[in-house]
């Protein structure tokens, strides 16, 4: 089946932008914990937000719900399809409509970090490139930082880069958005910064998966409608 990624289609189609159901995965060296029995949905604009188990931070989750690991009991679909399911191609373009904070570092090091920001947009979408770099240098000064960095990654530090990661996950139209500790080694004011920028993507309908290890998030302003913990490899709904 063709999924319908029209580039000048700002929300997602009818429906569960994310339908996970009895999901399981066995663990593998990638991750801290596997999954077993995982069910939740998303629609447009609702955020699901995860704690994670102290010194267990790897979870496979963004990673499922990105097409890149593969379960093995259970149905997982994003914007109504399986991965599976869709041509290399088809698969691309939808990983397009997903924005992501990755875990650990999600960057190409032979790009400079403003190349790395834009370049899915400019690929995919059918924006002129002042429009991009428009927004992006908005959603930069949003995120708190005076420009977006100019440098390789690795030639960049954490607080530039993460803030830049940032903007790289909500450029565009996003249909759907991965936060895997956005707050990673920052001090406590970047949810001051962060919040408003989450809460701008609900209203225009984009959904988001946020997990977190601290607390501080945890109890942060964030209104989730859906709030899981960790325990082993099942996520736990919290009331």
């Amino acid at each position: 089946m063709t999924m319908n990624l029209d580039t000048n289609q700002p929300l997602p189609p009818e429906g569960p932008v994310v339908d996970v159901r009895d999901a399981g995965m066995e663990l593998s060296p990638a991750y801290d914990v596997g999954m077993e029995g995982v069910s939740f949905t998303l629609q447009r604009g609702e955020l699901a937000l995860v704690r994670l188990e102290h010194g267990m931070p790897e979870h496979p989750l963004a990673d499922v719900l990105s097409g890149l690991a593969g379960i093995t009991s259970g149905d997982v679909r994003v914007f109504g399809q399986e991965w599976p399911r869709l041509g290399p191609d088809e698969q691309a373009r939808a990983r397009w409509r997903i924005g992501r904070v990755f875990a650990g570092h999600g960057w190409m090091s032979n790009l400079d970090v403003d190349e790395n920001v834009t370049l899915a947009e400019r690929y995919h979408g059918r924006r002129r490139v002042s429009d991009i770099l428009e927004e992006a240098h908005e959603l930069a000064r949003r995120a708190g930082l005076t420009d977006l960095p100019d440098t390789r990654p690795a030639m960049t530090d954490w607080n530039r880069l993460r803030r830049a990661e940032w903007v790289r996950a909500m450029l565009g139209t996003p249909w759907l958005c991965l936060f895997e500790r956005p707050g990673r080694d920052l001090t406590e004011s970047w949810l001051d910064e962060f919040l408003p920028m989450v809460d701008a993507l609900r209203a225009r309908g984009t959904a988001v998966v946020w997990l977190c290890v601290d607390d501080g998030e945890w109890q942060a302003g964030v209104n989730p409608s859906l709030k899981f913990t960790a325990k082993g490899n099942k996520l736990v709904r919290v009331a």
